[in-house]
């Protein structure tokens, strides 16, 4: 009766550590693919572009990275499949060699300057699909070489409200350039965005390209066509993670469908 019984726990115990073991092995698969879809925002104070993404995509992973420590930033960055740089702060001219523009732009964060010039040329370097949202749109083309107009109204003649004169949310309509990434989606002569911003792109980057502009000429979109050099790099000027609308919509899974 006693080797019966002992007979009994021990095929009990061996069932038990094969349930663990197949449940663990369960559970690191969920892992694994979790990691596959990692998206790294720059800063979502407001948690509208998580709130956005998550909307188009309940399963992806995501990470803001303003908070994180230097090794918790460079562990994200090698499992990260996407990259979202978001609105904020002016972007300091020192780093497109226009210190006189201090006097002209708004406040500076220059920790967050470094952070996202590591978060851009980490993905242009291994080719993470990326998105710029406002100020997101600006550093992507600073950090490739490119360099900014610091105030819209005093340097550009006639030009559109880009943002109320107590600086909050306005609306105007943007025209898509023919024979762009926008164009083979969104077959509209013109289609109206928000804007809140007092910065813009003026020397596109190399390798990039205008896909809209306002109509004061203010460029409101730009990217890079050739998948060799990147094979997703889109940056707008408005704030599509508000606006939520159909067009806002296809930008964000245009984007997500990049990841591999």
């Amino acid at each position: 009766m006693l080797t019966k019984t002992l007979k009994y726990l021990c095929l009990l115990s061996f069932i038990l550590i094969i349930g663990c073991d197949s449940q663990k092995k369960s559970d690191q698969a969920a892992v694994d693919k979790s990691q596959q879809s990692v998206l790294l925002i720059s800063k979502d104070g407001s948690g509208n572009i998580r709130q956005w993404i998550r909307s188009l995509d309940s399963e992806i992973t995501i990470v803001e990275c303003y908070d994180l420590s230097t090794d918790s930033l460079d562990y994200y960055l090698n499992i990260a499949n996407a990259i979202i740089i978001g609105g904020g702060n002016d972007v300091n001219p020192e780093h497109y060699n226009k210190p006189a523009y201090a006097t002209i732009c708004g406040k500076f964060d220059n920790y967050r300057d470094s952070l996202e010039f590591k978060m851009i040329h980490y993905a242009s370097e291994n080719k993470v699909p990326i998105m710029g949202i406002c100020r997101g749109q600006q550093i992507i083309n600073v950090a490739h070489g490119g360099s900014l107009i610091p105030d819209i109204p005093t340097y550009v003649n006639e030009f559109t409200a880009h943002r109320d004169e107590a600086g909050n949310s306005t609306t105007h309509y943007i025209l898509p350039v023919k024979d762009t990434w926008l164009t083979e989606h969104i077959q509209q002569d013109t289609f109206w965005v928000n804007s809140i911003h007092h910065q813009c792109v003026d020397r596109l980057a190399e390798g990039f390209e205008v896909a809209a502009y306002a109509p004061d000429s203010v460029i409101e979109a730009i990217y890079i066509r050739d998948k060799t050099i990147h094979p997703f790099t889109m940056g707008v000027q408005f704030h599509p993670e508000i606006l939520r609308d159909s067009i806002s919509n296809l930008f964000g899974t245009l984007f997500l469908n990049s990841i591999e």
